[in-house]
């Protein structure tokens, strides 16, 4: 079955049995271009966050179960996405950071494009991959004028509990704050310059968890290498990414179907 709106493609595939021993499996692709992200926030009810902008993506999507956490903790897929010249309204994890920067006096003045109405930025791209209901990111990637940003973590979807680390790199400050190291942040030098590196642990409730700042040295070398090589290699911050929205080949659709439906 085929499902078109005006800015999504949906192609459902599925079996519902009731009874005694009631089974739900549902494979679906979804397909998005230029759909107000808005939209889809405000029709699942999240209020917690508030994000503006069109949404690119293309998705795979399946689950099975009886009930509704059984759906939940069934899910498995692929998911690429991106959205370009959007905006952040409302976001406990960006909030604590553009507050976190504003008191280590990151700014000589308030960038423009941070203002009362949000934070604007250039571009939000990444690739999902979800098993058992915990979504994970290797590099979900944000551009804006004031600030680079990377995380990679986990989003487990039926505890809504978030596990993620995130790299900020604030643009056009670093001759004005090496005279003011030693300070929190981290500096990183490449073929190309140097850096100015904040790290955060983010962890709690899905939409509202804790975000603590941790110095870059002091995390786990798998951790801290992978920011290095992120943040030092030339376009790997948001081009190195898997193409987004790329889609998925008619073959791996058909394979999630045929191990859904067997």
């Amino acid at each position: 079955m085929e499902l078109r709106a005006d800015h999504a493609t949906i192609t459902l595939m599925g079996k519902v049995k009731g009874g005694e021993s009631p089974d739900i499996r549902v494979a679906c692709h979804v397909q998005m271009r230029q759909q107000p992200v808005e939209e889809l926030l405000k029709a699942f009810r999240i209020e917690d966050l508030s994000l503006e902008g069109p949404l690119n993506m293309d998705a795979v999507l399946l689950t099975r179960g009886a009930k509704r956490d059984e759906l939940i903790r069934g899910l498995s897929g692929h998911v690429n996405l991106i959205m370009e010249d959007g905006r952040i309204t409302r976001s406990n994890v960006m909030m604590n950071v553009l507050d976190f920067l504003s008191l280590q006096k990151i700014w000589k003045e308030r960038p423009p494009d941070m203002s009362r109405e949000g934070l604007y930025f250039n571009s939000m791209s990444g690739h999902l991959e979800i098993e058992g209901g915990v979504v994970k990111t290797e590099s979900l990637a944000m551009e804006s004028p004031a600030f680079n940003a990377v995380s990679r973590g986990t989003a487990d979807l039926a505890k809504q509990r978030l596990d993620a680390n995130l790299g900020v790199q604030p643009l056009g400050t670093i001759d004005f704050m090496v005279s003011k190291i030693p300070v929190v942040g981290y500096i990183l030098t490449g073929e190309k310059g140097a850096l100015l590196i904040y790290h955060f642990h983010v962890t709690g409730p899905l939409l509202n968890p804790a975000v603590r700042h941790t110095p870059l040295e002091n995390l786990p070398s798998g951790i801290g290498n992978f920011f290095k090589r992120i943040f030092l290699t030339p376009d790997r911050l948001i081009r190195k990414l898997p193409d987004a929205p790329g889609g998925f080949t008619p073959e791996e659709i058909r394979k999630f179907e045929e191990e859904l439906l067997e």
